[in-house]
């Protein structure tokens, strides 16, 4: 009798240590309010373009996110825009023609900022500098820029810029940037 009271007792721990382990893994994939707020915010169908959010309010939703150390390997992938106050993106998107996407592929030592139209697509190329002790701020130099119209051979462009990103926030779905310009960009994981 004592031995079948302490197979239940067992059994009766296991059964909540599993539990457990599962509810925490439920609540690992459940959105931070914060981030929940941030998305709405510049995801509104209210803003019909990508700098009519109101940017005090954005950075105040940001600056409620917890201040963690991003794992460089974390934003690698490609990851479409959602918003941005990056001036020249937001006026090439409102006034070159029916934008399609817009999107940023990184890896290890490359980064590729591709603006898409129907006819047309604006591209720039650069190169990931070596990795600093801050691993939330990253290096780049762009190398190479190019204009494709209607799928013809790109028109090279001479590269321009250099400069510096911090991940403030990654996640499976979402990314959060600031630059070294002062300017956000907020952008979503594409699933390969």
């Amino acid at each position: 009798m004592c031995t079948s009271l302490l197979h239940v007792l067992l059994l009766c721990v296991v059964i909540v240590s599993a539990a457990s382990l599962w509810s925490t893994k439920l609540g690992s994939k459940r959105q931070s309010p914060v981030l929940a707020n941030i998305i709405k915010l510049v995801s509104s169908p209210s803003k019909n373009n990508r700098n009519s959010v109101e940017k005090q309010q954005l950075v105040a939703l940001i600056n409620q996110l917890p201040k963690t150390s991003v794992k460089r390997e974390a934003m690698y992938g490609k990851w479409n825009l959602l918003y941005t106050t990056e001036k020249e993106t937001n006026f090439i998107t409102k006034y070159f023609g029916k934008c399609t996407e817009v999107y940023q592929q990184i890896d290890e030592k490359t980064i590729n900022n591709v603006i898409a139209f129907e006819d047309k697509v604006f591209s720039v190329d650069g190169m990931i500098l070596p990795k600093n002790d801050d691993t939330n701020r990253v290096y780049f130099k762009f190398t190479k820029a190019s204009f494709t119209l209607n799928n013809q051979k790109p028109f090279n462009l001479p590269p321009f810029g250099s400069g510096y990103f911090e991940n403030l926030y990654i996640d499976d779905q979402f990314r959060i940037s600031f630059d070294v310009r002062g300017d956000y960009l907020i952008s979503k994981r594409v699933k390969v």
